[in-house]
């Protein structure tokens, strides 16, 4: 019997093997061994979680791929951003993982009436997660929960909202330390002020983290690259210690602002210099989360030009 399976590769390397049909899918790590599903190494097959949003309002961007979209896992969780009808900014629904991997398939459906997500969830398709609003009318949900009991229900408009903060030259240190852990939600429509907060606990890498987990527009890059570039002329000894993790840092966001502005002569310039695979491997995820927010149906021609550059760029280091 010939299962038919998708394959993907995240940015730390893992490759995943997907059988759609069934809903689940197998990991290996860089060096080809396989990736265990539980704590006790007896699992190899991981599940994909299935989350339905029930109510009018929901949209959810990301990049489609037949029956599942690929999403962050940072930190034990999940983020799946979406959007409520009216409201431009994001919210990010946050699910619980003990998966070792860094991207995760995941299957979201919708549904705008009860009827519909009570025949799928008789079809079969039981969904880990139901979110809903307040629109959502108690007897649906009473319904839904019975049909599905192990469910778990979540109402966005439990989640915590974005809290009103000033910040002042006196309120810097303290700011630091408050939010040096803070929760993804608490700051969704300002990756510029987390920025900042990270880049004065040099906690590199979870700025680098801001432009998967932001639909980052060329100027919130830009000015996020201004604070980098800022801490890049200090010559203090405490920030000598990560100079050249910084000008990677640098180099990612420059490249990403470029192909959101299609500057197509600054991005060849930057592919043309890498001097490694590692390096040509950052710039494909940051293409495909551009693509992902700016090119949805894949019809950018300039987009296209830019991957294969990276292609070309890669064919000649191997050589």
């Amino acid at each position: 019997m010939i299962v038919n399976y998708l394959e993907e590769r995240t940015p730390k390397g893992f490759t995943l093997k997907i059988v759609q049909k069934k809903l689940n899918f197998l990991v290996f790590d860089q060096k080809g061994s396989s990736v265990y599903s539980d704590r006790q190494s007896a699992q190899v097959v991981h599940r994909i979680p299935v989350v339905a949003f029930f109510g009018n309002d929901f949209s959810v961007k990301s990049r489609a791929l037949g029956e599942y979209n690929l999403y962050k896992v940072s930190r034990g969780k999940i983020i799946i951003p979406y959007t409520v009808y009216g409201q431009d900014e994001n919210r990010y629904l946050m699910i619980d993982t003990d998966e070792e991997i860094d991207i995760m398939p995941v299957k979201a459906v919708f549904h705008e009436q009860l009827i519909t997500l009570v025949k799928e969830i008789d079809s079969g398709l039981k969904p880990d997660y139901i979110v809903i609003d307040n629109n959502v009318p108690e007897n649906d949900l009473v319904v839904a929960k019975n049909r599905c009991p192990s469910a778990v229900i979540i109402n966005i408009m439990d989640e915590t909202q974005k809290p009103e903060i000033e910040e002042t030259p006196e309120d810097k240190r303290r700011l630091a330390d408050e939010f040096s852990d803070i929760n993804i939600n608490m700051l969704s429509q300002n990756p510029v002020f987390l920025a900042r907060i990270h880049l004065r606990n040099s906690a590199v890498a979870r700025v680098k983290q801001l432009l998967l987990d932001f639909d980052l527009s060329s100027v919130d890059a830009g000015y996020i690259l201004t604070f980098i570039r800022t801490m890049l002329k200090n010559s203090s000894d405490e920030l000598s210690k990560i100079k050249n993790q910084l000008a990677d840092l640098e180099n990612d966001f420059a490249f990403y602002a470029s192909v959101v502005d299609k500057n197509l002569e600054e991005v060849q310039r930057r592919i043309s210099t890498a001097e490694n695979s590692q390096a040509l491997s950052s710039y494909k995820t940051l293409l495909a989360k551009a693509r992902s927010v700016y090119d949805e149906n894949g019809t950018d021609e300039k987009m296209d030009e830019i991957e294969q550059m990276i292609i070309d760029r890669r064919e000649e280091i191997s050589k």
